[in-house]
């Protein structure tokens, strides 16, 4: 393995705190300006969100906050519903989960 100088180390050194507080200096900002939402799919569907998103042409997370975004507006100016309708699979999938889970899981 090849030896680095003190200087070299030094240079990293630095780098890696520049870098550190500028992810910390854009983290600060998207707090202020953004709410984060984390939600899950069921196993084997991220990869049928991620081809329509590129079909699409969008990003993942635009894909998924613009069809958030226009279900909460549905919903909100009455002419939607609050869960679409349940399909077959997922009726399925509802009765085999195990009692203790709650029905969100």
């Amino acid at each position: 393995m090849a030896k680095i100088s003190e200087e070299e180390l030094n240079k990293l050194i630095e780098s890696d705190r520049k870098l550190k507080d500028r992810y910390k200096k854009q983290n600060e900002y998207l707090a202020g300006k953004y709410d984060r939402l984390n939600f899950t799919v069921p196993a084997g569907k991220k990869a049928e969100v991620e081809a329509a998103a590129k079909s699409a042409g969008v990003s993942l997370n635009a894909f998924c906050r613009d069809a958030v975004m226009e279900a909460a507006e549905k919903v909100l100016n009455g002419s939607g519903s609050a869960a679409p309708d349940q399909l077959p699979e997922q009726e399925e999938q509802t009765q085999d989960r195990p009692e203790d889970l709650p029905p969100f899981m």
